[in-house]
């Protein structure tokens, strides 16, 4: 039976429903519905519509008693299912794939928030913001959490870094998620990051940025700066030329070193669209002591 792995850990999904007024069995649900999901079914009608579509092959590894479930079954299930419960057994479920495909060290997870279209759609009631974890090597999502209503991203971030399995990994994060105790759960993950720093951070970035406007009135050329890069491209329509220097001898006592930092960083972006130009400057701070390859 195809994708085994995810419906016997569907199989352990707690059943909220009475039994005596059940026809569908809940790990069939769940597996059609996580199929359906990841062909591009993005509403309950939709979902429907990719089982009725591929029944036959359903019929092959399911028992379907009670037939294709209609939209407002897959429905009713979501809505009644425990989705903390849900979420642990998905990203379980990712961690297996994860663990059969060969990714190399330098896997890069980058997390970053998002709004779900459409979700706000009742009068009165916020968007739904969500956390996610993306893994750029394998294409897919690791995980993703939702932000309190009552909360931010900066107290999500940690619960979604406490289910995913990070060991060996590059965590990427902007500048809303550069805290001092969300750098410390990723290495406490044996994972390293690479945090976005601006001035929600002053004293980090303010050393950040002093420390490179001395290296380039010490280095006025690119050229002679040993840890310096710079490549061209386009993007979106945009000719792009980026830059970047680094620098990895830390100061003890620095702001950086107090972060744990074993590396900072200076991106220089140059994009021009239709004779139009513009200049963005991104200050970074890395931990790398594991073996991610960063840098």
């Amino acid at each position: 039976m195809p994708s085994k792995a995810l419906f016997s850990k569907f199989s352990t999904l707690t059943d909220p429903r009475d039994p005596k007024k059940t026809t569908h069995i809940l790990a069939e649900i769940m597996f059609i519905s996580v199929c359906a999901i990841l062909c591009g079914a993005d509403d309950w009608n939709a979902i429907r519509l990719f089982a009725k579509t591929k029944e036959r092959w359903f019929r092959q590894h399911l028992t379907l008693p009670g037939g294709i479930p209609v939209a407002i079954t897959f429905n009713r299930v979501f809505a009644a299912i425990d989705p903390d419960e849900f979420r642990q057994i998905f990203i379980q479920w990712i961690r297996d794939v994860l663990s059969g495909l060969q990714l190399s060290d330098s896997r890069i997870v980058a997390i970053d928030g998002k709004t779900i279209k459409g979700s706000a759609w009742n009068k009165g009631k916020d968007a739904i913001h969500m956390v996610n974890a993306w893994c750029t090597k394998a294409g897919l999502s690791l995980g993703q959490y939702k932000v309190d209503a009552k909360s931010n991203e900066i107290t999500a971030i940690p619960e979604l870094l406490k289910l995913l399995e990070l060991a060996g990994s590059l965590v990427t994060i902007d500048a809303m998620g550069c805290q001092k105790k969300i750098a410390t759960a990723i290495l406490k993950k044996e994972a390293d990051y690479l945090l976005a720093v601006k001035g929600n951070q002053k004293k980090l970035y303010g050393e950040l940025t002093r420390a490179f406007e001395q290296l380039w009135q010490e280095n006025p050329e690119d050229g002679p700066c040993p840890e310096f890069a710079e490549q061209e491209g386009k993007s979106h329509g945009r000719r792009e030329h980026r830059r970047c220097w680094v620098i990895n001898d830390i100061a003890e006592g620095s702001n950086a070193s107090g972060w744990q930092a074993k590396t900072i960083a200076a991106v220089q972006l140059d994009s021009q669209k239709k004779g139009k130009g513009s200049t963005l400057i991104r200050c970074n701070c890395s931990a790398p002591p594991h073996k991610s390859g960063i840098f």
